[in-house]
């Protein structure tokens, strides 16, 4: 079995799966003994819960597993078929929260934006990476502001936006990204002083065609990491890719925009909620 350009090799096996107060039954799944190139030895290797709308078929594996969530979906399971989620935040020392068939209506305050996913594919492997789950709705555009003011617009019209905690960053086409990080005064490993993010502009991005703006500050992406609190350097949390070949348009928003908002993942119907 072939995951994030790993093979791995073990037994198929079926069991009972509990996740908080919900029993899955018979859940197939790999235990995993050897992962090349690397033996497994006697370290411990966290397992992945699959959350994807759509059901990822892997072709280079036998395994054919359905994931827990669809499981959950298919022996009805949830309330709704639904997850929401708020990623932990260690500045403020706030706890996460993925909650499965429902929404927690004290972690945001205001009303939700809903876009409807959209029906993206791409046969290049980095893309189909992140596009294969199905989490992704239609981009506008991406711009930076400083007072308020916009200084630099970039259209994403005809990008898909998809959402994805695989990644830590937000992803952007080469030359959008790399204007981006020049303007930052960043370094080639996208490194800035901590001290000059009181003076970074601030990112708006425009989603769906309502153009619906998100906004992060600087203290958003531009962050110390834990084992670099000695230094005065922080980075840029922007990483970058080359257009498919398949002409196919993606940016990727991680972990540093979903930590950001509180985000609903709709499988009924089709759709992707922030606050």
């Amino acid at each position: 079995m072939h995951y994030a350009g790993f093979y791995t090799s073990g037994y198929a096996s079926t069991d009972t799966l509990q996740v908080g107060n919900l029993i899955i039954k018979n859940q197939l799944f790999e235990e995993a003994t050897l992962l090349k190139p690397v033996p497994l030895w006697d370290d411990i290797f966290d397992s992945v819960l699959g959350l994807s709308r759509l059901q990822v078929d892997n072709e280079e594996s036998w395994l054919r597993a359905v994931s827990p969530f669809h499981n959950m979906i298919h022996q009805g399971l949830l309330q709704k078929n639904l997850f929401s989620l708020k990623l932990s935040e260690k500045a403020t020392n706030r706890t996460g929260e993925l909650l499965l068939g429902d929404i927690n209506k004290d972690l945001y305050v205001g009303n939700l934006s809903s876009f409807p996913v959209s029906m993206t594919y791409s046969t290049n492997s980095r893309a189909r990476y992140f596009l294969a789950p199905g989490w992704q709705v239609d981009a506008y555009s991406v711009s930076y502001r400083f007072g308020g003011k916009s200084i630099k617009n970039f259209s994403l019209a005809g990008y898909a936006a998809a959402f994805s905690t695989v990644s830590p960053y937000i992803d952007l086409p080469r030359e959008i990204g790399s204007n981006i990080l020049d303007y930052l005064g960043a370094d080639s490993s996208h490194l800035v002083e901590c001290d000059q993010r009181d003076s970074m502009p601030d990112f708006v991005f425009n989603l769906g065609h309502d153009m619906v703006p998100f906004i992060l500050k600087p203290y958003d992406y531009i962050r110390k990491q834990p084992q670099w609190e000695w230094s005065t350097t922080c980075q840029v949390e922007i990483s970058l890719h080359d257009e498919p070949e398949d002409r196919t348009k993606y940016i990727v928003l991680g972990s540093v925009f979903l930590g950001r908002w509180y985000s609903v993942f709709d499988y009924d119907n089709a759709q992707i909620s922030c606050r």
